[in-house]
């Protein structure tokens, strides 16, 4: 089904269908498992039911989302690789495809979330070895955890990126 209808009026934007309903909740689901906002699952979600590429303005009037918001998802989405701009004849508009390798996805999802998350733990687990240090006395138990957590995030620094080559991404 078209997403836009021609009136006397103008254009007018056709609601959602149930189909992209369905796949903007399933986005949305996975989505939540990675702390990604839920306007930016909504247009993914919104790209990836539409047979055709799709305009920024169209994203915005069938999500009712404000611009600012839209942008900020679709900023989002291009920088994690899910979507490509779509060039389109006669048009000066941006249009937005999903991408579909599965390869790329991974890795600009786990570059966008979790090696971010990565890299700040070491300077969360720096702040706690200070607190460690002005506390005292420090239950001996805790500083074995924080050791844990030092060689958890130490393996994961070191894993995460070779993950990221594998899969053809940039670590």
């Amino acid at each position: 089904m078209p997403a836009l209808s021609e009136t006397g009026s103008g254009t007018e934007y056709l609601p959602l269908t149930a189909i992209e309903r369905e796949l903007i909740l399933f986005f949305v689901r996975i989505a939540q498992a990675f702390g990604i906002a839920k306007s930016t699952a909504e247009i993914f979600g919104l790209i990836f039911a539409s047979p055709e590429p799709i305009a920024f303005e169209t994203i915005v009037r069938r999500l009712n989302l404000s611009k600012s918001s839209a942008s900020t998802g679709l900023r989002f989405l291009q920088r994690m690789n899910a979507i490509v701009t779509v060039p389109q004849p006669m048009e000066r508009k941006t249009f937005y495809q999903p991408e579909m390798s599965m390869r790329r996805l991974i890795t600009g999802l786990l570059g966008e979330t979790a090696l971010p998350h990565l890299q700040e733990s070491t300077t969360h687990l720096d702040n706690l070895e200070t607190l460690f240090k002005t506390q005292d006395p420090v239950d001996p138990r805790l500083e074995n955890r924080l050791a844990h957590l030092r060689n958890w995030n130490r393996k994961a620094s070191r894993l995460l990126p070779l993950i990221l080559r594998l899969a053809g991404g940039k670590p």
